[in-house]
């Protein structure tokens, strides 16, 4: 949606950490693939936050745009699995962009 706003000059993407530790990274691909748009996966930390920061800057810099994982700590690729597969359990998966 926010890619879609015409006068948006957008250089990248700093992506939440809570919620990748649960979805993992495969998500953010389309960013870097589709729309050649920098991601990073960031933690909440101050220093957490200005690393991805840096992170961002250095693929600007050398036009590049690919996803990275800042919160390596608490994000892998996959995600947690027991945590999807509990949320399948509860959840379905709608289209649309109502959040709630």
């Amino acid at each position: 949606m926010l890619l879609g706003i015409g006068d948006l000059q957008t250089d990248g993407f700093i992506a939440p950490g809570h919620v990748s530790t649960i979805i993992g990274l495969k998500s953010y691909q389309v960013f870097p693939q589709a729309y050649w748009m920098p991601m990073v996966v960031a933690g909440f930390e101050p220093l957490d936050v200005l690393f991805s920061v840096l992170m961002l800057l250095r693929q600007v810099r050398g036009s590049k745009a690919r996803l990275e994982n800042e919160y390596v700590r608490c994000v892998n690729a996959k995600g947690n699995m027991r945590v999807q597969l509990l949320l399948s359990r509860c959840f379905n998966v709608d289209s649309g962009y109502w959040r709630g």
